[in-house]
């Protein structure tokens, strides 16, 4: 089973695949080459814009072979003004269109729940390790690592039913 993990910052997309690991008693581990940063078009606009971005993770979607798509819930700041709203809608809209279009499952986590996954109460502080990385890859304060986290979530489900017989 293969599930993406997504975080959004502003308009721009972290995504990151991970997979069951042949580890015996893990979970998780990353799918090579199977992350990164997924920014919307700035030349598109509106709707145009917002298909291109659907079409973009639609391709990510399939080249992974994702089952399962899980984005970190939405945390309002207080300095949030309404173009801010808009990127981070427009993306969110192109990810659940994609994932329909794909027939992959959707889900939305509180960032409290992606933690727990991980064993980590702050997402900003997770261990690239906990993934197979010795290093942590690029974007991952920026973002990443809350996307493995958030990837995390419904392999830990999975992983823990398994446990239980």
């Amino acid at each position: 089973m293969i599930s993406i993990g997504v975080s959004i910052k502003g308009s721009v997309l972290y995504l990151a695949a991970i997979t069951d690991s042949e580890k015996e008693g893990h979970y998780r581990s990353a799918l090579p080459g199977s992350f990164g940063k997924l920014t919307p078009s700035e030349n598109l606009s509106g709707e145009v814009q917002l298909l291109d971005t659907k079409k973009r993770i639609s391709a990510d979607i399939r080249e992974w072979g994702a089952t399962t798509v899980t984005l970190l819930d939405t945390a309002k700041h207080a300095q949030w003004t309404y173009s801010n709203a808009q990127n981070r809608i427009l993306s969110i809209g192109a990810l659940m269109i994609a994932c329909a279009e794909e027939a992959v499952l959707y889900n939305v986590v509180k960032p409290s729940t992606a933690g727990r996954a991980v064993n980590s109460p702050k997402l900003d502080s997770i261990d690239p390790q906990n993934f197979g990385f010795e290093e942590k890859p690029t974007y991952w304060s920026a973002g990443l690592g809350e996307a493995f986290a958030v990837a995390s979530v419904h392999l830990q489900q999975k992983f823990l039913k398994t446990m239980k017989g």
